[in-house]
């Protein structure tokens, strides 16, 4: 998993296929990061196509915040998942119920 920041979406995208049909996609661009600091000026672009299995899986994209992506043996993004810090994390998966202490 490699941390990235979302720098910019572009809304319904339209690309035709082999048919002249149109498709419509949603396209994110990610800068990869290290600690808090974007690292060099090189981005990968994700096209997802509206309507798609990958398109449902999404968490919501807000663009200027991060994310995780895993990366696929072809070189492109196969998975987003939302970043959480490891204050989220012990957060999330800690037990919420109080601890009190008797003497009795």
């Amino acid at each position: 998993m490699f941390k990235v920041y979302l720098s910019d979406i572009k809304y319904n995208q339209v690309i035709k296929d082999k048919s002249n049909k149109e498709n419509y996609y949603d396209v994110y661009t990610f800068l990869r990061v290290e600690g808090k600091k974007i690292i060099g000026k090189e981005y990968q672009d994700k096209w997802v196509r509206k309507d798609s299995e990958f398109q449902n899986s999404l968490p919501e994209m807000i663009e200027g915040s991060f994310y995780n992506v895993e990366i696929g043996f072809n070189g492109k993004i196969s998975k987003i998942l939302p970043y959480e810090t490891e204050q989220d994390f012990i957060n999330k998966y800690s037990n919420n119920s109080a601890i009190s202490e008797s003497n009795s």
